[in-house]
């Protein structure tokens, strides 16, 4: 039962946080230099999701994820206060397509130990700005999370696990649900915070 609606829940929620996104940057004209990241990768959900629904190819869109979401996540993080917006995303969509090309396993998991570390550093130096702040800090650690789960699918695929006869999928697949899930919900809640007045 889950399985059959989740992804049509999943895709209302992604698609009404991207017009959240889209209202803040276009009608109310707020900035979100600061935190591109989070907006990249929310952009990121929605094309994925949006390929799982119209596409339902599952190893294009296994690799369009793997490739785009943490080098993205890399790019953002290290370059939004040197590059200008409209350098950042031409540059992040070109090294994300050369990723894709490429498709390399050892590329994908050091992208995503990166990923990984920007947020959690950027969630702790949030935190110690102010109280403000360390709310802000818990969507990068809540993202950060979520990219450890998608780092442990990809792991879990490269060794060829059974994904049918394990139990261990079970567990996986309940503990995906709860932290897309959880990042979704929260990334709805604190979006606001995300955007210069």
């Amino acid at each position: 039962m889950i399985q059959k609606w989740y992804p049509i829940l999943e895709f209302i929620a992604i698609t009404i946080l991207f017009c959240r996104v889209l209202f803040n940057l276009f009608i109310r004209r707020k900035s979100i230099v600061n935190h591109v990241e989070v907006i990249y990768y929310i952009f990121i959900l929605l094309l994925n999701n949006l390929g799982h629904i119209f596409l339902n190819q599952s190893d294009p869109l296994f690799r369009f994820y793997h490739a785009f979401s943490p080098l993205g996540i890399v790019v953002a993080v290290s370059f939004a206060k040197k590059l200008k917006l409209i350098y950042l995303a031409p540059l992040t969509l070109l090294l994300s397509l050369i990723n894709l090309i490429l498709y390399h396993y050892l590329i994908y998991l050091i992208l995503y130990i990166t990923a990984i570390y920007l947020l959690i550093n950027k969630a702790n130096k949030l935190a110690k700005l102010s109280s403000h702040n360390i709310q802000k800090s818990v969507i990068y650690i809540i993202l950060a999370i979520d990219l450890m789960f998608s780092m442990s699918i990809l792991i879990l695929r490269k060794f060829n696990f059974d994904w049918q006869a394990a139990q261990l999928i079970l567990y996986m697949g309940a503990g995906n649900l709860i932290v897309f899930t959880t990042t979704i919900v929260a990334l709805h809640v604190q979006l606001r915070r995300f955007f210069n007045h």
